[in-house]
């Protein structure tokens, strides 16, 4: 059954590369396509969204590549919510106890 597959999965990254491989696509294609580096897409693949510039940029980067591979976009949203939501970008401590 499918949902125990989805369930195996839990990265963004490992997500997207299964189903890049799956449809023999290289990062190289992708890259025309989506006009995302190469580069960018390797991180993406890798759970590396710190050179995405930023929050809102890393969504509408992950999401454009997801739907070039046809990704379920549901899917992919709810993980990028959890991802990002599970613990502040940087909060400084220092400066809010004076």
């Amino acid at each position: 059954m499918e949902m125990d597959n989805v369930a195996i999965i839990e990265s963004i990254g490992a997500y997207l590369k299964s189903l890049r491989q799956q449809k023999k696509l290289s990062l190289e294609q992708i890259s025309e396509v989506t006009r995302i580096k190469v580069r960018l897409l390797e991180d993406i693949e890798n759970d590396i969204f710190t050179n995405l510039g930023g929050l809102g940029y890393a969504k509408a980067i992950v999401i454009n590549y997801a739907r070039h591979l046809g990704a379920d976009e549901t899917k992919i949203l709810n993980l990028i919510n959890e991802k990002f939501s599970q613990k502040p970008m940087h909060i400084s401590r220092e400066k809010s106890i004076q």
